[in-house]
């Protein structure tokens, strides 16, 4: 580090403090020592290194500590004084970073025009040819004219299977060469991608040859396009003069430049061996390819454009884009009149192009300028790929399920929509008594309540990355998992289940304004594992989920109807929470179709303290009746049960289990008694 004197100039650092103390006011001393000497000082009193009471401050310059600020106020308060010697502090420490950094970069200037120079020279000798045989010889001759006369070197290139010898100076031996490539040395230096020197490579590990004639070596790569395709390889015999570090660098700018222009000569190589290919491939391209000229008359179209925009049986060749496309489609055709194509292009997403007879076809569309060798702009190129048919399937799915389930479902492998057996959650939502409700509604009144009730319900079950899977009557059946398994499906499904209760509420408030009847619902979810894939006849599939665990998240569903509940969840669904709910346990049932009996769960995180009073007071004394009323401890069921009751009235799982009790305190049940509930017949019985 440059010694802290050397950096800041005393006239320059007595002014500076001069200032800061008549900023800070009467009574200010400050000075910066260095060295155990005074640099400068200023103020009410000239401060040194030995003066006392006064607050010391650190100056660090490029890591270390350059000296030190001392600083004294009128106060004699050392906490005072800390925020105006830190800020001091800083000051002068970026005067004197900056003043390093300008000896550093004086020091720099003439190292970087030695490599500019040389850059420039070999950037102009390497690409006067697109030869690869030529411009290997040229950086051979770059190379040597730095070397000593015991050095051999040799461009190797590969193609993709192995390196051979493109050029070399020195005659390094046949025998030489094939053990440098054969190497573990060679090797490893080649995947990483970066050059090494060996001074003494019978030392190092991954050098296994014996050849007495080559004592130490320099390897580089060459990479271009961040792929390696050959290297630059200097080899001696003698052991006196080692390669350097300068040797390296040197050998690693001459190598950037040669890489690309070696890859552009292979690449032109390979372009005038394949042209009549590539126009094959350009005939045959999916996406449609028209190229234009500086002023919009087409030069060249392949079979996908004539077919993408109906113009099969039209030349279209020495036309203008103009007379193709019409004045339907001036969101294309601006841009290109007025130039404002950028240098990167100009990209369309999911536009509509009017066909002539106006029909239309949807695309994603790209226009880049098109450029010559020289980088003079010589026309456009337009690349279309027909989205139609895609827009169509996509607006069609996103009837069924969220935007977000349609893009990665738009974005996956069609096996996705196979037959799978996989995790997820269904939810079940019907409307109470619309039989009911419809007798005293008009035929329109009734659809344009279902149409609204519906949009609500589905627009939820969207927002919360759900699958509508089908609507059956009144209720609706969405799926959370299909067909994309997440581990939030559960918490998904009930955050909507809530989310539909709220959006109920706001949907009768609706209802009410335009003097028809509220509607009440129940819903029911419950996870497992179900067979999920499209389904159906040939002449009409549908995407849907099917087994015991849909049939039983319908039944639990219907359960509200006999607990007077909302929203009931299953004991499968309940232990795949992963966020905390208000919940309590219901009964354990047993629903139509299955043996198993299977715990429920009533989700009450959407009930307000006039939808449900005192809620968690019910909630305390429920687990405790329920507790005992399964120890067949009816007496202190019932007093707990009626100790919910009476902070709740109305609340119908409470009642049913204080009536049970009652019931069964009269009349114990039998040792076959099991506390679960069957509910084979109608849920209202």
């Amino acid at each position: 580090m440059t010694p802290l004197p050397r950096l800041l100039k005393r006239a320059f650092l007595s002014d500076h403090l001069a200032e800061a103390c008549r900023t800070l006011g009467e009574g200010w001393a400050a000075a910066v020592v260095a060295e155990g000497k005074t640099l400068a000082a200023a103020g009410a009193e000239m401060l040194t290194p030995d003066s006392e009471d006064c607050l010391t401050q650190p100056l660090p310059v490029g890591g270390e500590t350059a000296g030190h600020l001392l600083l004294r106020g009128p106060s004699g308060d050392m906490e005072s004084l800390r925020p105006a010697a830190a800020l001091l502090a800083q000051g002068i420490a970026a005067l004197a970073e900056a003043a390093e950094a300008r000896r550093a970069v004086t020091g720099e200037a003439l190292e970087a025009y030695r490599e500019l120079s040389l850059l420039y020279r070999a950037t102009v000798t390497l690409n006067q040819s697109l030869d690869q045989g030529e411009v290997a010889r040229a950086l051979l001759a770059e190379v040597r004219k730095e070397g000593d006369d015991s050095h051999w070197g040799a461009v190797l290139v590969g193609d993709g299977q192995g390196f051979s010898l493109l050029d070399s100076f020195g005659a390094p031996a046949q025998e030489v060469l094939e053990a440098v490539l054969k190497s573990q040395l060679f090797r490893e230096i080649v995947q990483s991608e970066k050059g090494e020197v060996m001074n003494e490579l019978a030392a190092d590990g991954r050098w296994d040859a014996e050849t007495p004639t080559l004592a130490r070596l320099l390897i580089m790569p060459l990479i271009a396009h961040e792929r390696c395709t050959g290297a630059l390889v200097l080899g001696s015999g003698e052991r006196a003069q080692e390669f350097t570090a300068g040797d390296l660098k040197q050998a690693y700018a001459l190598a950037t430049i040669a890489a690309t222009v070696l890859y552009n000569a292979r690449l032109y190589e390979e372009v005038v061996e394949a042209r009549n290919f590539n126009e094959s491939i350009l005939e045959n391209l999916s996406n449609g390819v028209i190229t234009l000229n500086l002023l919009l008359g087409v030069t060249k179209t392949n079979a996908a454009a004539r077919r993408i925009l109906r113009l099969e049986q039209q030349p279209l060749v020495g036309s203008p884009i103009s007379n193709l496309l019409g004045s339907e489609n001036a969101w294309l055709l601006q841009p290109l009149s007025n130039g404002r194509i950028a240098e990167d292009g100009v990209h369309w997403a999911d536009r509509d192009i009017v066909l002539k007879g106006g029909a239309r076809v949807t695309v994603n569309l790209s226009v880049v300028p098109l450029r010559n060798v020289e980088q003079q702009q010589i026309g456009y190129m337009m690349v279309l790929e027909d989205i139609t048919r895609e827009k169509r399937i996509k607006g069609t799915m996103a009837r069924f399920m969220s935007e977000r389930v349609v893009e990665k479902l738009m974005d996956a492998d069609e096996s996705v929509l196979g037959g799978t057996a996989q995790d997820v959650t269904i939810l079940f939502s019907d409307i109470r008594n619309f039989t009911g409700l419809s007798e005293l509604m008009s035929a329109p009144q009734m659809v344009e309540t279902l149409n609204d009730y519906f949009t609500d319900m589905v627009d939820v079950v969207f927002e919360h990355g759900g699958t509508l899977d089908k609507f059956i009557g009144d209720a609706i059946m969405a799926v959370f998992g299909a067909p994309f398994v997440t581990p939030e499906d559960p918490d998904k499904a009930a955050n909507a289940a809530i989310e539909m209760m709220a959006r109920l509420e706001h949907f009768n408030g609706k209802q009410t304004r335009r003097d028809a009847p509220s509607l009440d619902m129940g819903i029911g979810i419950n996870s497992g594992t179900v067979v999920a894939g499209t389904i159906g006849s040939p002449r009409r599939m549908d995407y849907t989920v099917i087994g015991d665990q849909v049939n039983l998240a319908s039944r639990i569903e219907a359960a509200n109807k006999f607990y007077g509940t909302k929203i009931l969840v299953s004991e499968h669904t309940a232990k795949k929470f992963s966020r905390d709910y208000r919940i309590r346990e219901v009964d354990s049932i047993k629903v139509a179709g299955r043996q198993a009996p299977v715990a429920v769960f009533e989700v009450l995180d959407y009930h307000t303290e006039t939808s449900f009073p005192a809620m968690e007071e019910v909630i305390q004394a429920y687990r405790e009746g329920l507790r005992h009323y399964r120890r067949r401890a009816w007496k202190e069921g019932a007093s707990f049960f009626a100790e919910a009751l009476q902070a709740n009235p109305n609340d119908r799982p409470t009642q049913i289990f204080l009536h049970r009790c009652w019931t069964y305190a009269a009349q114990p049940p039998d040792e076959s008694w099991s506390g679960v509930t069957e509910l084979r017949a109608s849920p209202d019985a």
